[in-house]
C-alpha cells in the first residue's frame, strides 16, 4: 500500500511539475549603520558573504575622526566577537566555522572631539546564496562595496549573491 501511495506523488509531481517552495528567511531589516558628526563619519553595511569570494567576505566597518571604539557581535544574547579597533574585520567565524544568520550588533563610539554615539542593530552573514531560500527585505540588504566615503552607501554592489536573494 505505501509503494502504491509514493509511485502516486511521485507520478503526480512528475506530472503536474510539483515544484520546491523557497524557504523565507529573515535578514536586512535594520538598514546599514551610516552617520556623519562633526570631524568624521561612520559607516557599516547590513549584510556580508564570507564565501571566499573577494566580495564583501568580511564584515568591515568604515570610519575616520573616533578616538575610541567597541563593536560587539552577539549571537542571541552572546557575545561571539567584540573588537576596540574599527578597521579590524569579522569574517562570520563562530568557534573556527563561517555561519549564515542574523547577528545583533552594537556599536560604542567617541568622536576625537568628545561626542558619544551608540548604535545597535543587526548584520546578515550569508556564506551562500541558495535556490532554496530567500531574504525578505532584501532590498535593504546593503553590502560594503557600496560605500563610498561621505556619500553613504550609494554604488550598486558587485557581490553575485544580492541576484539571488530576493523573495520577490
Amino acid at each position: 500500500m505505501n509503494k502504491i501511495f509514493v509511485f502516486f506523488i511521485l507520478s503526480v509531481c512528475l506530472i503536474a511539475g510539483c515544484k520546491k517552495g523557497k524557504i523565507k528567511k529573515q535578514g536586512c531589516s535594520d538598514g546599514p549603520v551610516h552617520t556623519t558628526f562633526d570631524g568624521g563619519y561612520l559607516a557599516m553595511p547590513n549584510i556580508f558573504t564570507p564565501n571566499d569570494d573577494g566580495i564583501n567576505d568580511d564584515l568591515q566597518v568604515y570610519g575616520s575622526g573616533i578616538s575610541s571604539f567597541k563593536l560587539t557581535i552577539l549571537d542571541g544574547k552572546k557575545s561571539i566577537y567584540e573588537t576596540n579597533d574599527y578597521h579590524a574585520y569579522w569574517g562570520g567565524a563562530i568557534d573556527g566555522e563561517r555561519n549564515d544568520g542574523v547577528f545583533n550588533y552594537e556599536i560604542e563610539v567617541t568622536t576625537e572631539k568628545g561626542q558619544s554615539l551608540s548604535f545597535e542593530g543587526n548584520v546578515l552573514s550569508l556564506v551562500e546564496a541558495g535556490e532554496d531560500y530567500c531574504i525578505n527585505n532584501s532590498g535593504k540588504c546593503v553590502f560594503g562595496d557600496q560605500y563610498l566615503v561621505l556619500e553613504g552607501f550609494t554604488f550598486p554592489t558587485q557581490d553575485p549573491v544580492a541576484s539571488n536573494i530576493s523573495c520577490e
